[in-house]
């Protein structure tokens, strides 16, 4: 039988204290459990935790006080590899982390964006300056920013592809007939027997 509890393996965990108000006055808390739940408070709230419950000794089970914040818990899931229903077993010292998590800049294609940014035109864009070179948007929602994918300002590429028109390809001239001129013969001037004067000639 799949999920029956003690038939279905022993899976335990080790996590940290977040929140140790519980509404009931029980002693739970809310633990973010390692390898389990993201780091990351932004995508998973300690609000949106689930209520880990704790386990008191049989012969003082009326006096107890729930675990400090920062503090590490050993303890077990009931629910096996659903992981929806921890039970603490034990404390590992520790300090609360009182770092406040880094908020994002604003959202781009729907995912956070934590980068260098800047203002212009009254447009949140990606980069610390603005120059001529391609600016993606950044857009104080995901939906919005899941509208508008890929919206940006300026030139997305200083390449300049030279057009076919543009490309000139020198042409090859062939002489016509016409134009070719063919040497004649040297003429060749032989004297005459009668090219002398008057009553000469060639003795």
């Amino acid at each position: 039988m799949e999920n029956f509890l003690g038939k279905d393996g022993f899976v335990w965990f080790i996590g940290v204290i977040e929140n140790r108000a519980d509404p009931l006055g029980m002693g739970r808390c809310k633990i973010r459990i390692f390898g389990w739940h993201t780091s990351n408070k932004i995508n998973l709230p300690t609000q949106d935790l689930p209520w880990a419950q704790p386990m008191y000794p049989l012969n003082n089970s009326k006096a107890f006080s729930a675990p400090q914040l920062g503090e590490w818990i050993v303890g077990f899931f009931t629910d096996g590899m659903s992981g929806q229903s921890p039970i603490m077993m034990g404390v590992l010292p520790g300090l609360e982390n009182n770092e406040s998590p880094a908020l994002p800049v604003g959202f781009i294609d729907g995912k956070a964006y934590y980068g260098p940014f800047h203002q212009h035109q009254g447009k949140k864009m990606t980069g610390a300056f603005h120059v001529s070179t391609f600016h993606q948007f950044i857009y104080d929602t995901a939906d919005e920013s899941l509208a508008n994918i890929g919206a940006g300002s300026g030139s997305t590429s200083s390449v300049v592809t030279p057009s076919a028109e543009s490309v000139v390809t020198p042409s090859v001239v062939t002489p016509s007939a016409s134009s070719v001129v063919t040497p004649s013969a040297p003429s060749v001037v032989t004297p005459s027997g009668g090219s002398g004067s008057s009553g000469g000639g060639y003795y």
